[in-house]
């Protein structure tokens, strides 16, 4: 016999065993005292007997309480409960908010560009943003607020026509 074969008899015959040791036994059927301590039935009854008093007195408590109302619905994000008092507004005070000093733009300057000419070199920049590229010379508008006022070898200035700001913009 191979040890492989000598180990699944092996192994086969501790499974047989475990099964027997867990199988239910059947003396108790039987009338029998069992040694796992179950009652015979008599006790059983007299237990449950006890049981029904205690049993009627959680089922009066249970139908006392109600479940209050939900309120929220998890599946809902960021919706707030009205509040139930609404608070008197906040007094005013007459001192006007400094003003927000405005975000800069979100142009970046990518290159410039020279090309000679017989009327001298004309330089083209190459500015980047809001998700686009924009090709301009000096006069030009584009994005549809900034101007180009001036494209030096490093850097541009531009207007912003709605704001009437000047923004610089270098290369780095």
């Amino acid at each position: 016999m191979t040890r492989t074969l000598t180990a699944l008899w092996v192994a086969g015959g501790g499974l047989m065993a475990a099964w027997l040791a867990v199988s239910p036994n059947t003396s108790s059927i039987s009338g029998s005292a069992d040694p796992r301590g179950v009652r015979p039935p008599a006790a059983r009854e007299t237990q449950s007997l006890d049981l029904n008093p205690q049993a009627d007195r959680l089922r009066e408590r249970v139908s006392a309480v109600r479940p209050r109302p939900v309120s929220r619905n998890p599946f809902r994000f960021g919706v707030r409960q009205p509040a139930t008092a609404a608070r008197a507004p906040a007094p005013s005070t007459d001192v006007p908010a400094a003003p927000v000093p405005a975000a800069p733009p979100p142009l970046s300057l990518a290159g410039i560009g020279e090309k000679a000419t017989p009327q001298g070199n004309v330089r083209t920049a190459i500015i980047s943003g809001t998700s686009e590229l924009f090709l301009v010379r000096e006069g030009e508008t584009f994005a549809g607020r900034y101007r180009v006022l001036r494209i030096d070898p490093n850097a541009v200035l531009l207007r912003d026509e709605t704001e009437g700001t000047e923004i610089t913009l270098s290369l780095r």
